[in-house]
């Protein structure tokens, strides 16, 4: 059976793009959460775009949190994070917040693999430090550090040439692995 035969057994689309997240700086912690996206909308009132666009924003996750300010994560429309990218930065209550793009990558924790979590995972542990089936924390060999991505792409190659530098930490801006992943993410993402 052909699509043309049946139109209504399958339609053909073209997968919908992420919107962009960004990194936002020095976060009073008084602001809570829930309150965020409402307080960058009112204090910044240059970024503004449509309803829609805002109902498509919301808070990811906090990166990093200290005694009076917190790194947060935030997903924006395409046309906000333009808007707030020609400002540069965000007034949260007293702050001047520093904004960047910020590409989240689905790692795994107990593999050290990609597109998945820890609690998800059915690999085998991997050690962040020599790529061998321990926890990390056991590790006596953090001297020699490797990185069990590159590792495994290597073993499936066939071409020596093409194999790849391991001596590096997973998840480094150096990987060849981690940068293959981060290429594949913001290609997934609507930047415009």
């Amino acid at each position: 059976m052909t699509i043309e035969a049946n139109p209504k057994f399958l339609k053909p689309t073209v997968p919908k793009r992420k919107n962009p997240t960004m990194l936002i700086r020095n976060v009073p912690n008084d602001v809570d959460d829930s309150e965020l996206l409402d307080v960058i909308r009112e204090q910044n009132p240059e970024i503004l775009a449509s309803n829609e666009c805002w109902n498509e924003s919301r808070v990811r996750f906090v990166l990093k949190k200290f005694q009076h300010v917190r790194t947060v994560v935030i997903e924006l429309h395409p046309k906000i994070r333009k808007n707030v990218n020609a400002v540069g930065s965000l007034k949260i209550i007293w702050n001047m917040c520093r904004i960047e793009d910020f590409l989240v990558i689905n790692r795994c924790f107990q593999c050290l693999g990609y597109n998945h979590r820890a609690n998800e995972c059915t690999n085998t542990l991997s050690c962040y430090f020599c790529a061998g089936e321990h926890k990390s924390d056991n590790c006596s060999y953090r001297e020699n550090q490797v990185c069990v991505n590159c590792i495994r792409y290597n073993k499936k190659l066939k071409n020596e040439a093409k194999k790849v530098d391991v001596k590096h930490k997973p998840f480094s801006p150096n990987c060849s692995c981690h940068s293959y992943m981060r290429n594949q993410v913001a290609a997934r993402t609507d930047y415009d």
